[in-house]
């Protein structure tokens, strides 16, 4: 099976389509004392009771985050109640577009998906055994890549743009864990997560130098970059580059995929309670390494110039403009034709997860009915660290049901409101939660002026609760 680098939907298109949303996973949920989910922020938290999760629905989240991108920065209506456009169309002032940007435009993404999990108490105390899918994207656009697909050459004698810093990394894994805590006293939990990884599929590539210069007659493209790519069962397949005669790779044939590469890692998490109505917590996450075997590893340079013929996305006012899908896909097929990647020696290699490191406190009244939480969510992402922080106000009038608002201040404007409700009658726990409420969406339920968004529900069946307490 052959899969084209640069025409499965565009990379870039589907970069920019995403852009709406946000890469935390789930801040509003970790003062839900009920929901299995807050496990995973924290492995000393312990739940009510045991549990066993709905098999592939026991946590699903999907999280993104973009620093300038939005839906409504890239798609425009060509006029009033006419047919959605790209950034590129000629109506659309190249002001009104660029001056949105910032210099590097960064997209994070990742999603989530547990096949499996159970928790249960053996005395004091707690265990976990967990399967999870997880997925990450990580991509920095410059602002000058973007100024010239939109304004072209400006002056007769030639237009130079800078690209350097374009970046991607992206992951897949299989993720396997088993999760203890233990309360070493009356005070203080202490919680731990063991993990063994099963990489699926890695990709990492970067432009320190990149550069397009646009002259009446031709376009020359400067690369300087490396790109590493990890898939069992991947081989590249290869073009010739017409000006230069050398090959390049224009896609990947896949045969046979499976795990090219084997890591682990390891959750750390404490609890610290000084009396009943305050409590301390912080965690570290994620925190291991990923080693990609040699032969499911294909690495590439991008060193020199080669010519282009420009970007091809045409709207024809005798026709019927295209389908956003469509241009879309033209688009993200015009900028991956800007990278020709030559293949060199085969290396192995080792990739970094993104870690967290989760610091929080929350003050109870009224019985723990209701408390008020602040956590500070840091991100090691790739190529820049972002953090959040988060208050909430956690709402629990019964035994079987939870609420909580919240609000992220760093990445606000008004703009960050969250809210999570947990249902958990003695039969079934289910949880739903969003750290970035949707204010504005499109019919297809894409939000159109958030730069971040993100949502997180999941299903499980109460098992025994601690004897022990």
């Amino acid at each position: 099976m052959t899969y084209s680098l640069y025409s499965q939907k565009g990379l870039l298109s589907f970069c920019l389509s995403i852009s709406s949303f946000t890469l935390f996973a789930q801040q509003t949920s970790y003062f839900m004392d009920k929901t299995t989910q807050r496990l995973s922020l924290n492995p000393a938290f312990r739940p009510a009771t045991g549990y066993v999760s709905v098999p592939g629905l026991g946590s699903l989240s999907a999280n993104f985050h973009s620093n300038a991108l939005t839906f409504d920065n890239v798609i425009y209506p060509a006029g009033p109640g006419e047919e959605l456009v790209t950034f590129l169309h000629p109506d659309i002032p190249a002001t009104g577009f660029l001056n949105q940007l910032k210099p590097n435009n960064r997209i994070n993404a990742d999603v989530t998906m547990n096949l499996l999990s159970v928790g249960f108490f053996a005395r004091k105390s707690f265990w976990t055994i967990d399967v999870n899918l997880r997925n990450g994207m990580d991509a920095n656009i410059p602002k000058g890549l973007l100024e010239a697909a939109k304004t072209g050459m400006t002056d007769p004698g030639g237009t130079l743009y800078n690209a350097g810093g374009l970046s991607l990394n992206g992951s897949s894994y299989l993720e396997g864990g088993i999760g203890y805590s233990y309360p070493v006293s009356e005070k203080v939990t202490l919680g731990a997560r063991f993990k063994m990884l099963l990489g699926i599929a890695n990709v990492d590539g970067y432009f320190h130098d990149f550069s397009i210069e646009m002259t009446q007659d031709k376009w020359i493209v400067q690369a300087e970059g490396e790109l590493n790519a990890s898939m069992k069962g991947a081989s590249p397949e290869l073009k010739k580059d017409e000006t230069t005669g050398e090959d390049y790779i224009n896609g990947f044939d896949i045969d046979s995929p499976g795990f090219g590469g084997y890591g682990g890692a390891m959750d750390l998490g404490i609890s610290y309670k000084p009396n009943e109505r305050l409590t301390f917590s912080a965690s570290a996450l994620d925190l291991g390494y990923i080693s990609w075997n040699k032969e499911a590893t294909t690495t590439a340079v991008s060193s020199g110039e080669f010519l282009y013929d420009g970007f091809n996305l045409n709207f024809d006012d005798d026709e019927d403009v295209p389908s956003v899908g469509n241009q879309l896909d033209e688009m993200g097929d015009d900028f991956m034709r800007l990278f020709h990647f030559k293949e060199s020696a085969k290396k192995k290699r080792t990739t970094k997860l993104r870690s967290t490191v989760n610091l929080a406190a929350e003050y109870a009244i009224l019985r723990n009915r209701l408390s008020f939480g602040l956590l500070s969510s840091t991100r090691f992402n790739v190529p820049e660290t972002f953090t959040e922080l988060t208050a909430s106000v956690n709402y629990r009038p019964t035994g079987w049901l939870a609420a909580t608002i919240s609000y992220s201040m760093l990445h606000s404007d008004f703009k960050t409101a969250g809210a999570a409700l947990n249902f958990s009658p003695g039969w079934i726990n289910f949880f739903i939660a969003s750290d970035y409420m949707l204010t504005k969406v499109n019919p297809q339920y894409i939000p159109l002026s958030q730069p971040s968004a993100n949502i997180q529900f999941g299903i499980s069946i109460p098992l025994a609760g601690n004897k022990e307490q």
